[in-house]
């Protein structure tokens, strides 16, 4: 289990502002007293722009290529700010305070294998040297190399016992891991020895964030801020929690249209609110309107859901109506029931299973049907090693006319260079009869590699991702497989968000008629009340 990419952007810019706040360095040429002012009195940009006057005259000046290529880091210029760095570095290869920063820069770029040598090359010159102990661990960590990450902790701990850092880092490690048990017994043993400590008790409120159990992460973290009321991770845990207790509120735009010139319109509201620790209570409304060249259909909706969350334990329920209403068929009204439980069986091993009763109502032709389909799922997901990730999905549903659907779906997902993902996912489908006016292959199957990127900047996040295969309907030949998705999204206070998507594929699969081609689009809001 990683930790939330907010908070770690957090702990990674506090350590990269404490290292630059203290690496001492040579004393400064007259020339960049101006620079060295403006950095003082954290004027940043105007900082840079001195710095860099300072390196148009002297491109070899050590202090100007240090701090513009910490300027540079903080922007995300990572390239950029390395390459500032080893200029630094060049002309001053005695300082290890300049090879701390070019291992945690080549760290933020995913480059760990470069960045763990430079700091055992620090640590082979001073081997009681604690920032490269502590930075060492961190690195390996945010890499998912929890062994070697928390060899280096009891590394340090061999010469400190009671650094309050390493003792967090090591259960910190254990949580990535999965293993929520053994990171609390860690935090509890890092409390026994420092009564107070800050870091230990955001790790537990973290713990309790996992488990579902925001009021007492809530407890935790105020604890943490008694101990330490400028603790950065902590405040911004708080900000999270309290946003995570309000009311929520979603709303979802979106369209869709197929190549056989069935075209869609939804919109769904989704209001929910926190009932104690276990418990979320949901009710949703929503829009359907469907059109084709001869008929059009609109569905109306309703459901109440209640979710229950306990560590490693939980079950979500709801009931509901639908109202079917078009051209192809009589108007009705139908009962919606759906249910699903999960288990996380270990640290590296999820399982769950759903059943759900509703209309099959996805097309407009299809709203005046009059059929109804009941469907069984099941899931098991493996975390094989902390970058590689492999799914196994196995499917059954029973429509009224009397039709069975089976389907299995195989994928696997590994991480790479920080951003990026790929793997290859195998899909089979079958019908036992035709369908009547809907896509009942007999059988389908679908193999193509999937690989896409996903990055945040600041507020503004995006994903891109797309894949390439092979597709067969029955009998028939093989046909090329494809598909692309883009989602940008932009963020508001603290659990606000707005998000736009779309996607575009030619397997048949996408389409409930088995179309060419599917395009569709959206919006969605994420609002805290």
């Amino acid at each position: 289990m990683r930790m939330p990419a907010a908070a770690c952007r957090v702990r990674r810019a506090t350590a990269l502002a404490l290292i630059c706040a203290a690496a001492p360095l040579r004393p400064c040429a007259a020339q960049t007293e101006a620079a060295d002012a403006l950095w003082a009195q954290e004027k940043f940009p105007e900082a840079r722009a001195e710095y860099e006057k300072v390196l148009r005259q002297d491109p070899s000046n050590v202090r100007a290529n240090y701090r513009v290529g910490i300027l540079l880091s903080w922007d995300g210029q990572l390239d950029s700010a390395l390459v500032m760095l080893r200029r630094a570095r060049a002309g001053d290869r005695a300082d290890a305070d300049l090879e701390l920063m070019e291992a945690r820069v080549l760290a933020w770029a995913g480059r760990t294998t470069e960045s763990v040598a430079h700091y055992d090359s620090i640590l082979a010159r001073d081997p009681a040297r604690r920032d490269a102990f502590i930075g060492k661990a961190t690195v390996l960590g945010w890499a998912g190399r929890y062994d070697e990450a928390d060899a280096a902790y009891r590394g340090w701990l061999a010469h400190d016992p009671l650094d309050a850092e390493a003792l967090a880092g090591r259960a910190r490690l254990r949580a990535w891991k999965g293993d929520l048990a053994g990171a609390r017994t860690l935090y509890a043993d890092a409390l026994e020895r420092l009564p107070g400590n800050a870091a230990a008790l955001a790790g537990l409120a973290q713990l309790d964030r996992w488990e579902g159990r925001e009021r007492q992460a809530l407890a935790h973290v105020d604890s943490a801020l008694r101990a330490d009321p400028n603790d950065r991770d902590a405040l911004q845990m708080r900000r999270e929690i309290r946003a995570a207790l309000r009311p929520q509120v979603n709303l979802q735009l979106g369209w869709g249209e197929d190549s056989d010139d069935n075209q869609a319109y939804w919109q769904t509201l989704t209001a929910s609110d926190r009932l104690g620790d276990a418990f979320t209570l949901t009710g949703a409304v929503g829009l359907f309107q469907a059109s084709d060249p001869l008929d059009d259909g609109d569905r109306t909706s309703g459901e109440l859901g209640l979710a229950w969350n306990h560590g490693n334990v939980g079950l979500n329920a709801g009931a509901g109506v639908r109202t079917l209403s078009g051209t192809a068929g009589a108007d009705r009204s139908v009962a919606t029931l759906r249910g699903t439980v999960s288990w996380r069986a270990a640290p590296t091993l999820g399982l769950g299973l759903g059943v759900a009763r509703t209309p099959f109502d996805e097309t407009a032709r299809l709203i005046g049907s009059g059929l109804d389909v009941t469907t069984a799922e099941g899931n098991v997901d493996l975390k094989a090693r902390p970058d590689l990730d492999l799914g196994l999905g196995l499917g059954a549903a029973w429509l009224s006319d009397g039709n069975t659907r089976r389907s299995v779906a195989v994928a696997a997902s590994w991480s790479f260079a920080r951003y990026f993902f790929a793997g290859p996912a195998y899909r089979y489908v079958r019908y036992d009869e035709g369908g009547n006016g809907y896509f009942a292959p007999r059988p389908y199957q679908l193999l193509d590699l999937r690989l896409g990127g996903a990055r945040r900047w600041g507020a503004w996040g995006a994903r891109l991702a797309g894949g390439f295969g092979s597709q067969r309907i029955g009998d028939g030949d093989a046909q090329d497989a494809w598909h692309a998705e883009v989602r940008v999204t932009r963020s508001f206070r603290v659990l606000d968000e707005l998000a736009l998507w779309a996607n575009v594929t030619n397997a048949a699969s996408a389409s409930t008629t088995g179309a060419f081609r599917y395009t569709s689009a959206g919006l969605s809001a994420r609002i805290g009340l």
